[in-house]
């Protein structure tokens, strides 16, 4: 992920576009739409006891950036093994 959000709807908005992505494979999808909801409850409670919108936009886009880079990760290993 090269975006840098500037403020939490574009946070938001780079999570959504992720989902959007036809790149993405459906049985992914699923996976990514839950790890958002996770991430939309996660920010909703940050912001509930007083934290910078501002950390909490950083740290949720880091949190998403590394579960991307994994669950890429993870994809090319099945397709290279030929796992359906």
């Amino acid at each position: 992920m090269h975006e840098s959000p500037n403020s939490a709807v574009e946070t938001f908005e780079i999570i959504e576009d992720r989902l959007r992505d036809e790149t993405v494979p459906d049985e992914a999808r699923e996976n990514v739409q839950q790890h958002y909801d996770s991430l939309t409850r996660l920010a909703n409670t940050l912001r509930e006891l007083g934290m910078d919108q501002a950390k909490i936009d950083r740290h949720v886009i880091e949190i998403f950036a590394g579960y991307e880079k994994e669950l890429l990760a993870s994809i090319k290993r099945i397709k290279a093994t030929g796992a359906d």
